[in-house]
């Protein structure tokens, strides 16, 4: 059963600030009606006496509730997320490695099989002296490889954290907005 197919669960908000779950036919505390939402329940909250949807503003004092609680409930948020990116972009970023990683060792088989056949040892001279060169150039490009995984890495987390910062003060705003027209009301 998907999101749209489950029943949604109606929360009434009494004057007093009181929840009730219709459901469960008892009065519930922020935190749980948090763990309903973490839990993936439809719910919808509305005030007793005019009926009016408070959804939004009753889910936001969930999260100012649980800000309270943790103290960094906002760099947690961001932690989290950077978190969830890490894991998101080190797939590709494994594959585009590996598949570079294939590149170069087909490209370094050409240089030994054409250092080969267009160089034989001269008398004297021992095999190692021509693989030297490949070993040079091997080593350069394992630095270049790595050198372009951080930077594609870095590149990519700093876009995230910038496009993190602007959410995380967009949400500071709403909540300082929510938290102005919460205490006008009461």
């Amino acid at each position: 059963m998907d999101q749209d197919q489950k029943k949604i669960i109606t929360i009434k908000r009494y004057s007093n600030r009181k929840l009730y779950d219709t459901s469960q036919s008892r009065y519930i505390t922020l935190a749980e009606l948090g763990e309903l939402v973490r839990r993936g329940e439809n719910i919808e909250v509305i005030d007793n006496d005019t009926r009016a949807d408070l959804t939004e503003m009753t889910l936001t004092q969930v999260l100012m509730a649980q800000q309270k609680q943790k103290q960094k409930g906002i760099r947690n948020l961001v932690q989290s997320q950077a978190e969830i990116l890490l894991q998101r972009i080190s797939v590709p970023v494994q594959q585009i490695r590996d598949e570079a990683l294939r590149q170069v060792e087909k490209q370094v088989e050409k240089l030994k099989r054409r250092s080969e056949s267009q160089e034989s040892p001269e008398a004297g001279e021992t095999p190692e002296v021509h693989e030297r060169p490949i070993a040079s150039i091997l080593t350069k490009l394992e630095s270049l490889k790595a050198s372009s995984d951080e930077k594609l890495l870095s590149l990519l987390l700093v876009q995230r954290l910038e496009q993190l910062e602007s959410e995380v003060a967009d949400l500071k705003r709403r909540l300082e907005l929510l938290e102005k027209k919460d205490d006008e009301r009461y």
